[in-house]
Order: structure tokens, then C-alpha cells, then sequence
């Protein structure tokens, strides 16, 4: 029998009266002076879309460029549907700062939504729940981050659009963008959804915020095929579904090691090899719920209607297949081959596609509305320059780049790893660098909006190009300790809030109003943690693969290593020059010890381990030959 508590920050009665009266102010007039032939005006900025992309775009013209005339087009009725709406559920620390502070929504964010307890992972384990290897926080993170429901972020922007006097015209529907040539306008053909009338509507800017119809991508054909061929279904269930009611009571200690036992607020990740599955609470009251594959591994044929997605889940997840069965879903959806990228995003003819509409990763690490930060403030900016300095043809090749190599990336370290997400060790490794890296990299620069300064962007790039190159070493790695035969015995809770420097790690990079000297001297020492965190998870993969170092770079004292020449292949270890150190020597031995706890290599080996593999070394003036191998 499944019991279902209502989440404690639940109040969508209210929030629907309220949000729903504000979202349908638009007068009435309005809509049809929209059609109304005397209405011949040239809009700065028409806006094609008004899902979250298009209303937060919409928002941030409004507060930073108020004199600019904004038409958004929404061909759905309103207000959007609650909690059985949209995916993208999930928010980041750097997506959530768009959303309270760029686009001023503190209020709505902390009063609607519910505060997220970071990301979470459980991996298989073959006995009961409580013993799958879990990875993720003890407590939350100081900045916040939230799980939103769609609709009622949607309505809450619309609202405040509305009362701000924005044109948002809904039951509209685009059929053609013409684009004009050089310094000429453009032109943007609608019908309305609710009856025949057309009309043509000129502007300045055209910003498609279509979603997936991605109509200027289409039309211009800059649409690039990305991705391993990943697919997805994801319904809706009213009530909530908790993780931590797959656990009986009786394993106190269990639930004792998270804060106050509040994993349902975190997004919860049940992962196998080839797939995962999302559970994510929602302010309404509901829960969220996804199946994702590689279609190599585990086709949507499997799973795409909702009873063979509950077969698939009694089959694969027991205790979530089993909590969710007896009842009907509030919808049911589902992607096959979900992700894109795309040759251009932005062009100085005046055009630009955000959100859906231009490129889309990989759902993971949740970095859905993060991309649309990034797209709507470089849209902000180009606007604010069309009317000053002008827009160059190097800037916009230079935001082009930054918003396709961020989607690219975010496929690029996901989807390759699919087939070892139930891979307890590796994966844990790849988690604790790609969430550290996050921050790192990408947390300063969005905090700051550093890639819209034309100053910053450049040496921001460069400061992080050496840790760039480290990372796509690192996961050269996690893939190679994956395809070896898993050995015996793993965590039980990898806490990575615990390990030495993260907290650090996090309080340097995770928060804005920095200055350029705070920002460059955050990013060597950033450099310097990773360099270290390289060499002891190096040595993790090591010991768990039983491969041993030389003598001279084994034992207690784990000498310093050239952290760009890791590898896991010892016949490549001179050939990559991992002996021949190129920076100051640290301190690897604090951070190893407390990484051999965290992955569960300090208790006590099955006796039937694979045995050793050592590679002999005659090590000379900074370099080192290879002479015997066993």
C-alpha cells in the first residue's frame, strides 16, 4: 500500500487563484489590436515562444532594457498547466541565481518552489535498498538551488510580465519568420489559434523561442544530429513519492546520515548500466518521474506507454516500480533521441534561438535552464549593443562558440558514460570530479557573467584551458577503470561535502561581485586542488585495479606526479611523461587517506582479489624507462 505525504512547503490552491488570475490580466484589447490592420508598428524585439526561454528572456529585457518595445507570441492558452507540464524540473546554484537575482524572482522562487537538496545517486546493489552505494550531500549547499514546477514558474514570470505592462499576447501561433538582409527588418507571419485571423508583424530583433518546432533552426538548416542516441518518458504522479520510504524505519543509521533525513528534496538518481532514473519533488505537491536510456542498451520500445513503463520499473527499480503502481499517472510523455546541437545560435543579422529552440544536452546534471541563462543574456547584450557600439562578427562568433561548446560538453561527459552508471566506483569518481569542476569553471563565470565582458571572457578561457585539458583526461580514466572487471566491496554513502578542499572549492567560486584579480587568483588555486584530486584518484583507480606504481612512486609518502600524463595503460606511463613533474610538489597523502575512506577502500579485502599487476621503472634525471612488467 503506498502512502503518499504531501510536501511540507505544498500551497498550489493559492498559488493557482493568485498566479492564475495575474497570468490572464492580458486585456482583451490587447489581443486584438495584435490583429487589428491599424497596428502597423515595428517592434525592437518579437519573441517567438513564451515557455520559460522565451518569459525569462521577456523578464530580463524588461528590467535591464526597459525602453526596448517586447512582443512575446504564445500560441497555448493560460494559465500553464500545474506540476503535468513540462521536464526541466531541476535547477543548478548558477540557474537558480539567473533566476532570483538576474530576473528578480527571490520572492516567488523562495515562497512557490522547493529548496533542493543537491544531486543524488544510488547505485545497484544486490541486496535491499539501504545497500545500494549511494553518493550525494549530508547536508544542503549554502547557495540555493530549487526544484520548480514548471507551470507555476511559468505563470509566476507571466505574471510579473503582465504587471509591467509587457505585450504578451497568448493563442497566437507563428507560421513564418522572413529574414531581412543586412539593416533591413523582419518579418514574423501569425494566425491566430482561436479563429483565421493573420498578420504580419515586423521587427528589429527575432528571437525564436519555439521550443523544439526550432523554426529558424529548420529553416536554415543549422541543425547538427549530437549525442549517443539517448531517449526518454517521464510522467507526473499526485503526491509524494520518497526515496527514504524504501528504507524501513529500523535502519536508523541508514536515514541517520543525511541532515534531518531530507533526501526527498534532493534529485534523486537510481542508476544501472545504461539508464537512470529521476525522482523529483515538485512545490505542487507531486512527483516527478523519468525513465532515460541509450537506445543501445535499453530501447524506448521498452518503456514508452505508461504500463510498460511500470513493468520496466518492477523489473529494474522494485521499490519504485512497486510505490507508484497502484496509481495513475497526471501524464505521460516521451523523447526518443532527445539531444541536438547546432551550427549557429546568434547572428548579427538580428536573429538569435534560445532555449530548445537552439541546442539541447543531456539531462543529468540538470543544466536545462542554466543554458538558458546563458542564451537569453547573451541575446540581452547583443540588443543593448545593437543601439550603442554595434555588433561585431568576432562577438558573435566568440558567443556562438561559448553557448555550443557548453552543450556539446555537457553530452560529451554524460552520454559516453551511460554504460557504466552502474558502475559504483568509477562512477563516483567522475561524479565527485564533474561536480567540483562545475563549480570551478562553470559557477564563476555564470555567477559573474564573466562571458559577456569582453575583458573577462578571454582570460577567464584561458585561465581555465589547463583544467579543461585535465578534465578530459580524467574521464579518459573513469571510462578505463569502468571497462575492468569490477571488484568486491564499495561505499556505502560517499559524502562528497567531506572530503578535504571542497567546502573551500565551493565558497571561492559559487558566488558573485567578484572582482577580475578575485576571479583569476580563484582559478589558480583552483587549478592547484585539481591537480592534487587527479593524483589521489589516480591512486584510488590503482589500488581498486590492483596496479601498482614503481617503488619510487608508491607507499606512504605518494610522491608528486605529472598530473597530465594519468593514465591507467602503465606501457603509456613514460611515453606521457606521468614521471616528470612540471609543477611544485603538494601534498597528495591528507586528501588520498580521506578518498580511501569515502570510496570504501580502507575496510578489509576479499582474500580472492585479483593479484598485483607492477610495472618496473629505472627512474633517472626526471625520467623513466620501463625495463619488466609481470
Amino acid at each position: 500500500m503506498v502512502v503518499f505525504r504531501l510536501a511540507r512547503f505544498e500551497r498550489p490552491p493559492i498559488l493557482l487563484a493568485r498566479v492564475g488570475r495575474l497570468a490572464l490580466m492580458t486585456k482583451m484589447s490587447d489581443h486584438l489590436s495584435l490583429f487589428s490592420p491599424e497596428d502597423n508598428r515595428t517592434w525592437d524585439v518579437v519573441i517567438c515562444g513564451g515557455g520559460l526561454a522565451g518569459l525569462a528572456l521577456a523578464r530580463q529585457l524588461s528590467l535591464e532594457l526597459p525602453d526596448r518595445q517586447v512582443l512575446v507570441l504564445d500560441e497555448r492558452a493560460q494559465p500553464s498547466p500545474i506540476a503535468a507540464f513540462k521536464v526541466g524540473e531541476s535547477t543548478l546554484e548558477v540557474s537558480t541565481h539567473y533566476l532570483r537575482d538576474r530576473l528578480q524572482m527571490n520572492q516567488h522562487m523562495d515562497g512557490v518552489h522547493l529548496r533542493k537538496m543537491g544531486l543524488r545517486f544510488f547505485f545497484p546493489a544486490s541486496a535491499g535498498f539501504h545497500e545500494r552505494p549511494e553518493f550525494g550531500p549530508s547536508s544542503y549547499d549554502p547557495a540555493p538551488a530549487f526544484q520548480v514546477d514548471r507551470g507555476l514558474l511559468e505563470n509566476g514570470i507571466r505574471a510579473l510580465l503582465v504587471q509591467s505592462g509587457m505585450q504578451v499576447h497568448c493563442g497566437t501561433r507563428v507560421v513564418d519568420i522572413e529574414l531581412g538582409q543586412e539593416d533591413c527588418e523582419h518579418v514574423v507571419s501569425v494566425v491566430a489559434m482561436d479563429g483565421n485571423d493573420t498578420k504580419r508583424i515586423p521587427a528589429r530583433w527575432v528571437i525564436d523561442a519555439s521550443g523544439r518546432r526550432r523554426i529558424l533552426q529548420k529553416k536554415l538548416g543549422l541543425s547538427i544530429p549530437a549525442g549517443h542516441g539517448c531517449s526518454a518518458a517521464w510522467f507526473r504522479i499526485a503526491g509524494r513519492v520518497d526515496v527514504s520510504d524504501f528504507v524501513p524505519a529500523c535502519r536508523a543509521d541508514w536515514h541517520a546520515r543525511v541532515s534531518l533525513g531530507e533526501r526527498y528534496f534532493s534529485t534523486n538518481h537510481l542508476m544501472g548500466n545504461g539508464r537512470w532514473v529521476w525522482m523529483i519533488p515538485l512545490g505542487s505537491g507531486c512527483t516527478s518521474i523519468g525513465i532515460v536510456t541509450r537506445e543501445d542498451v535499453i530501447p524506448i520500445s521498452s518503456y514508452n506507454t505508461y504500463g510498460k513503463a511500470i513493468k520496466w520499473l518492477l523489473d529494474n527499480e522494485p521499490e519504485l516500480g512497486a510505490r507508484i503502481a497502484p496509481y495513475q499517472p497526471l501524464d505521460f510523455r516521451c523523447l526518443r533521441n532527445y539531444s541536438y546541437s547546432s551550427r549557429q545560435i546568434f547572428s548579427k543579422e538580428r536573429w538569435a534561438c534560445v532555449g530548445d529552440a537552439g541546442v539541447f544536452a543531456d539531462p543529468l546534471f540538470s543544466p536545462g535552464i542554466d543554458g538558458i541563462s546563458i542564451a537569453n543574456s547573451i541575446v540581452t547584450d547583443l540588443i543593448r549593443r545593437d543601439q550603442t557600439s554595434g555588433v561585431s562578427s568576432a562577438l558573435i562568433d566568440r558567443y556562438n562558440q561559448y553557448l555550443i561548446a557548453f552543450n556539446d560538453a555537457a553530452i560529451r561527459i554524460t552520454q559516453p558514460a551511460y554504460h557504466f552508471f552502474g558502475r559504483s566506483k568509477p562512477m563516483a569518481a567522475k561524479l565527485l570530479w564533474n561536480t567540483l569542476a562545475g563549480w570551478a569553471v562553470t559557477a564563476p563565470q555564470r555567477f559573474n557573467y564573466t562571458y559577456v565582458d569582453d575583458a573577462l571572457a578571454g582570460e577567464m578561457l584561458v585561465a581555465a584551458t589547463q583544467l579543461t585539458a585535465l578534465s578530459l583526461r580524467m574521464e579518459r580514466v573513469f571510462a578505463d577503470w569502468a571497462e575492468q572487471p569490477a571488484r568486491e566491496g564499495t561505499f556505502d554513502f560517499f559524502d562528497y561535502q567531506n572530503i578535504t578542499g571542497v567546502q573551500d572549492l565551493y565558497s571561492r567560486n559559487v558566488r558573485g561581485d567578484q572582482s577580475r584579480d578575485e576571479l583569476l587568483s580563484a582559478q589558480a588555486a583552483n587549478l592547484r586542488y585539481f591537480e592534487t584530486l587527479a593524483q589521489g584518484l589516480f591512486r584510488i583507480a590503482l589500488e581498486d585495479l590492483c596496479i601498482e606504481l614503481p617503488d619510487e612512486f608508491s607507499g606512504s609518502a605518494c610522491p608528486w606526479l605529472n598530473a597530465w600524463g594519468i593514465g591507467l595503460d602503465p606501457s603509456r606511463w613514460v611515453s606521457d611523461r606521468l614521471f616528470e613533474c612540471r609543477t611544485p610538489t603538494g601534498e597528495v597523502e591528507p586528501l588520498l587517506a580521506q578518498l580511501r575512506a569515502a570510496f570504501g577502500l580502507d575496510r578489509p579485502r576479499h582474500p580472492a582479489g585479483p593479484q598485483s599487476s607492477r610495472a618496473t621503472f629505472s627512474v633517472s634525471g626526471g625520467c623513466a624507462e620501463v625495463l619488466a612488467g609481470d
